[in-house]
């Protein structure tokens, strides 16, 4: 077996038998087009603006890993596609569905498997031009790039997500997160909780936070690494748009806003501590900004005359 073939086994393997995304690519394969009502199973495509319900559904990781797959297309790293092939042909066919389509409107801004789709039915073959030359640098960035996909199905990281996104959580509910992040003693009291399961809902959102700024940082270190490759690197920013729009945007507004909230302990710290604190919410204000702006997406979703990023940081 050749080393493309290895590598597209690993990937069906972790990022699509073990989450479970195969499940839902046999549905859809079994319902076909228009024969039940598919929104019993997923979100119904005309609220996903309001609701990032999608990001953990089933139709969510299927989109996620026919984006993840179109990924390594773009520098080579899995074979071409064989249209005769079952698997591709099941991929097409759901792609294909009337429901999937659906999801490919302005409200849900993955581009990518539409991409994969024009793959497939030989219509569109992306290819960054820099690979040719520098193939194994390119792997390289992927590979970091699957473990940071990996990094985001991380108990707290969920936990943080769900709660941050979820269009059902009230502004009171996350104004009460951002009190604890601005009462020092009560933020290294959560912070600092026991790890040996007797954790609080607080303490596993105050982790998931810092957990998903550090892996939005190492995102943002891998994008700018990836600038003479921009097909793989708006790909990898790509993969990550739902993330910085859905629900108008809050989660780059309200990972900004909580980082802010750490300004409310200058006053009983000393000065090098508040220099420290702003240099911090400073450098948390300038990566939201980079990867919320979609500046790093912009040569595949001008492919598709399409819309970049989601509304701008307040400031």
């Amino acid at each position: 077996m050749e080393l493309k073939e290895i590598n597209f086994y690993d990937l069906c393997r972790l990022h699509y038998i073990e989450t479970g995304a195969s499940r839902t690519a046999d549905i859809l394969e079994r319902l076909g087009n228009g024969m039940f009502e598919f929104e019993d199973l997923f979100p119904p495509p005309d609220r996903l603006d309001r609701s990032g319900a999608i990001i953990f559904s089933p139709m969510g990781k299927l989109l996620k890993f026919y984006s993840l797959l179109e990924i390594a297309f773009i520098i080579k790293f899995i074979p071409e596609p064989q249209y005769g092939d079952k698997f591709w042909k099941k991929v097409a066919g759901n792609l294909n569905l009337s429901l999937i389509k659906r999801y490919e409107s302005e409200r849900y801004p993955i581009v990518l498997p539409q991409f994969l789709l024009g793959r497939i039915e030989g219509r569109l073959h992306l290819e960054d031009e820099a690979t040719a030359n520098r193939y194994d640098e390119a792997s390289a960035m992927f590979l970091s790039f699957v473990s940071l996909v990996s990094r985001w199905q991380l108990p707290d990281i969920q936990i943080f997500l769900r709660f941050a996104i979820s269009g059902e959580t009230d502004s009171a509910q996350l104004d009460a997160l951002e009190n604890l992040v601005s009462d020092k003693n009560e933020f290294i009291r959560h912070f600092s909780a026991d790890r040996s399961g007797h954790q609080q809902y607080s303490d596993h959102q105050l982790h998931g936070f810092s957990q998903v700024l550090s892996v939005l940082d190492d995102l943002d270190r891998l994008l700018e690494e990836a600038g003479d490759f921009p097909l793989l690197q708006s790909a990898m920013w790509n993969y990550h748009a739902d993330l910085f729009s859905l629900v108008d945007a809050r989660l780059p507004r309200y990972l900004v806003k909580l980082a802010r909230a750490f300004r409310v302990w200058i006053s009983e710290s000393t000065p090098e501590e508040e220099v420290a604190i702003n240099e911090y919410v400073v450098s948390v204000e300038k990566l939201i900004e980079r990867l919320a702006s979609g500046a790093y997406g912009s040569s595949l979703s001008e492919m598709l005359n399409a819309p970049v990023g989601a509304a701008p940081v307040a400031g």
